[in-house]
């Protein structure tokens, strides 16, 4: 059921009227809501999503006039994120990816930083993956066999050449949050995981779907040196964060889909 007792006093309080609202999707931090066809409504799904929404709230006002393309400018009301919706549809084939990316990534380091509350470097990145190192090394026997692939795919994920500078990145480019338009990009959505990081994750979206081939076109296009190598451990990653996330909700379907994928990706390493 959408959260009413939540989202009416925040409508009336921004002065919207509130007579068509529809769950449009459903992440792992927030419910997105439509409401009169022409706002978006975040509600986080955990306490612990607040931080998050705080962070967008910062950002992307900032971020929004310094883009090629549109971007949420979002307010930050009873807990809630609520921005007017934005035109376009989900991006097929990646078009205008490489040169989207490149003005996301070039924005300055030190203020968006300062936004997502995070260092204007790669420490916080890394520490944050070695952190999942820890959780996965607790949840041994629910991986079984996977355990010790595991182990040594975070070897090699660490051992790899990080010398390539941290920008600020999206962190979650599938083509649904690539809205495109007019033969571009129009607009990017759902900066929940955005943060100082390793550029090179921005392209998961398009390694996944069209293959590494393909992918290190669109880097030649994007026009900085990255490293490709490295999308294969994101693609892993990825799959862990779906596991961790089953075990923490408990959600059966979400951890069975993460065992399978972690079990694929690692055996393509």
């Amino acid at each position: 059921m959408i959260p009413a007792d939540r989202v009416a006093p925040v409508l009336r309080a921004l002065g919207i009227r509130g007579e068509r609202i529809t769950e449009c999707g459903r992440g792992w931090d927030s419910r997105a809501l439509e409401v009169d066809e022409t706002w978006m409504v975040l509600v986080p799904r955990e306490p612990g999503i607040a931080r998050n929404h705080l962070k967008q709230a910062r950002l992307l006002p900032w971020l929004a006039p310094r883009l090629p393309f549109a971007v949420p400018r979002p307010l930050l009301c009873g807990g809630l994120l609520v921005y007017r919706k934005l035109d376009g549809e989900p991006n097929t084939d990646w078009t205008g990816l490489p040169s989207a990316l490149r003005a996301l990534h070039g924005a300055d380091l030190g203020h968006a930083a300062r936004c997502c509350d995070t260092a204007p470097n790669l420490d916080s990145w890394l520490r944050y993956y070695r952190d999942r190192r820890e959780d996965a090394r607790r949840i041994a026997d629910t991986l079984g066999a996977l355990a010790g692939p595991l182990e040594e795919a975070f070897t090699a994920f660490f051992a790899g050449d990080w010398s390539s500078p941290a920008a600020l990145v999206h962190g979650d480019l599938g083509r649904e949050h690539v809205l495109a338009g007019n033969g571009g990009i129009r607009a990017l959505i759902d900066f929940g995981d955005a943060t100082i990081g390793d550029p090179v994750q921005d392209f998961i979206g398009p390694y996944l779907e069209l293959g590494a081939d393909r992918t290190a076109d669109l880097i030649a296009e994007y026009g900085r040196p990255l490293p490709l190598e490295r999308l294969a451990h994101y693609a892993w990653l990825g799959a862990l964060e779906a596991v961790l996330y089953g075990l923490r909700t408990g959600d059966r379907h979400e951890l069975a889909d993460g065992l399978n994928g972690l079990a694929e990706r690692l055996a393509r390493l």
